[in-house]
């Protein structure tokens, strides 16, 4: 295999490797921060995080289960809603079902 080629395919894997624990990490800290009832800085990072990463499923359901717990209802039905359009996963499907049945919009 031309050495060239080995370093193309070493470098990608290197970089799809960081890309996924990026994901992982900034998701991570803004969990830790709703936790700890820091919610306006960790949806801010979440709404800057799914600028770059709109089909992320667990930014999606994090965010929206921040804007619930801040009472922001408009703002999750509007985030919801649009992560549905691009990405029609059933984890954010049964998220958006359980927060309109809690919420009595049925």
């Amino acid at each position: 295999m031309n050495c060239k080629v080995l370093l193309l395919f070493i470098f990608l894997i290197a970089a799809q490797y960081l890309s996924a624990q990026n994901r992982t990490d900034t998701v991570e800290i803004a969990r830790k921060l709703a936790y700890a009832k820091n919610y306006s800085e960790a949806i801010t990072m979440l709404q800057q995080f799914e600028a770059n990463h709109p089909k992320d499923i667990n930014s999606v359901r994090l965010h929206g289960q921040i804007l619930y717990w801040t009472k922001d209802f408009d703002g999750a039905f509007r985030l919801y809603e649009v992560a549905l359009r691009i990405n029609p996963n059933p984890y954010v499907q049964l998220d958006y079902g359980r927060m309109l049945f809690q919420l009595n919009h049925l």
